[in-house]
């Protein structure tokens, strides 16, 4: 992709995430249709695998985009459903589908062989969303218990990001409910900066980036491309925008970045390789 290509695709994502949004009511309920801009480079509406078949207007409250607080017995329409073609996938990622011995070492990894179903659901009805309250609009949004972890990993990183950055010119006042003043667009580019740096640190190979462009709910196909360098790695988080927004964006990001480690050195690294990554209490 060209740098002007790049920079025009930016805008676009500034705009797609600037009306997904405005359009989150305060109560958290989303009756209006999410409409995804003609410049985005996306797959989310090529096919039906994956899901449902979606036009263009993909309405937000989906059959797998909804999703039950049972606390409050209230219905939330966040984070829509991932839809997909895999031969588009395929022939246009360059992507291939993940083994299905793979896929289950990484379940297992993460969740362990005996983790209760509503615990693992939970993590399929998180994408990366900001919140749009006026003096923290930088912080990322969280529906459920679970995915905290890779949230606030990742927060911390887009902190890093538009208070250290200066390439990114984010206002900052002292003293102040809103020290932090970002846009739309400098906050989308801090997260994709995030992503990428989390990733490319915790990579075995800095010339084997995994990335996962597409899967199904509760990720029973899952696929990938393998990027060479850093830059690469970025144009492929920019295209992975709406995948990333999806209600498995954050399950999407986890298994990148659990491929790109390897499951046998994490298995190395953890003080009890009997143990899943998410303890029985989320």
């Amino acid at each position: 992709m060209s740098h002007e290509g790049f920079v025009s695709n930016i805008d676009h994502l500034s705009e797609y995430y600037s009306e997904r949004r405005s359009s989150n009511a305060s109560d958290m309920s989303v009756d209006k249709p999410l409409r995804i801009p003609d410049g985005v480079e996306c797959l989310c509406n090529s096919g039906k695998e994956g899901g449902k078949k979606k036009d263009k207007n993909m309405n937000r409250d989906g059959d797998k985009g909804s999703t039950t607080d049972t606390d409050n017995n209230e219905m939330y329409s966040i984070f829509p459903p991932f839809v997909y073609d895999s031969k588009v996938i395929e022939s246009e990622k360059k992507a291939k589908e993940v083994d299905q011995k793979t896929i289950e070492r990484v379940k297992d990894l993460i969740w362990g062989k005996d983790a209760e179903p509503k615990d693992v659901n939970r993590w399929y009805q998180q994408g990366f969303e900001f919140v749009s309250d006026e003096n923290m609009r930088f912080g990322l949004l969280q529906l459920h218990g679970g995915p905290c972890g890779i949230l606030a990993s990742v927060q911390g990183y887009i902190l890093r990001e538009l208070v250290f950055d200066t390439s990114l010119q984010v206002q900052l006042r002292n003293e102040s409910e809103a020290p932090i003043v970002a846009t739309d667009k400098q906050k989308m580019e801090a997260l994709l900066r995030s992503l990428q740096r989390i990733l490319v640190q915790c990579a075995r190979d800095k010339c084997y980036l995994p990335w996962v462009v597409a899967l199904d709910s509760h990720a029973s196909h899952v696929w990938c491309t393998v990027c060479t360098t850093s830059e690469d790695l970025k144009t492929q988080i920019v295209s992975s925008l709406p995948l990333l927004s999806s209600s498995c964006g954050v399950v999407a990001f986890l298994f990148s970045v659990v491929m790109a480690r390897s499951v046998d050195r994490i298995l190395e690294e953890v003080d009890d390789s009997t143990q899943s990554l998410v303890l029985p209490q989320f």
